[in-house]
């Protein structure tokens, strides 16, 4: 038969066996994907290359609870450090604090992403039907469409933004303080405080209500 023809499927053939070969190497050796990465190149195969990081399973809802948990309370050493009159090595630290990946936002976002309460088949129904909605409430004033109390999902999304806008605030006055390039203030120092007990109080409450 036509050689080029076969050539296609004896290179794939190829390409299975070395993968095959490299399966063990790369299964012991996950913590070093840049000699992974090197190896899959090397056999011709960067096409199937994937960051390894995003191979990992999520967490479960449990184990995101116990992450979020751990993120309150460097939350509250955060707090602790704030309180009152911080000298410019605290500020460092809390700084430090803020900067480790239990606080880090993606890391949180990924996290309140499992614990948080799917949307619901009525909720679906009712954010396809938005304008049929509006149209009610708006003409006829009706609006037993309209959930008359914050369901649980709606009360998880509001403290994860309350959470996730201050610890932004908290972060970009830590750095400006724990900076040293300016000078501290009564007000900064306010805003700073305020901020951590704003994300650390809607943290909280967010693991009350999913806990439940």
């Amino acid at each position: 038969g036509d050689e080029r023809g076969g050539q296609p499927a004896g290179r794939v053939c190829q390409m299975i066996v070395t993968m095959m070969s490299l399966l063990p190497a790369l299964t012991a050796r996950a913590a070093s994907p840049l000699v992974n990465r090197r190896q899959l190149m090397g056999a011709g195969l960067a096409p199937l290359l994937v960051p390894l990081a995003s191979m990992a399973a999520a967490p479960t809802r449990d184990a995101a609870i116990r992450s979020l948990s751990a993120a309150q309370e460097q939350l509250a050493m955060c707090s602790r450090l704030v309180a009152s009159g911080p000298s410019l090595e605290q500020l460092r630290e809390a700084a430090s604090i803020m900067g480790t990946r239990e606080l880090d936002e993606a890391n949180l976002a990924a996290l309140f992403d499992v614990v948080t309460e799917k949307q619901s088949a009525t909720e679906k129904a009712m954010n396809s039907a938005a304008f049929v909605v509006y149209y009610e409430e708006a003409r006829y004033g009706d609006t037993r469409l309209e959930p008359q109390t914050p369901g649980v999902r709606a009360q998880q999304n509001g403290f994860r933004r309350d959470v996730l806008r201050s610890l932004d605030d908290l972060k970009a006055e830590l750095r400006l303080l724990a900076s040293g390039g300016a000078e501290q203030d009564v007000e900064d120092l306010d805003d700073l405080r305020r901020y951590a007990d704003a994300a650390s109080r809607a943290l909280g409450d967010y693991l009350a209500l999913s806990k439940k």
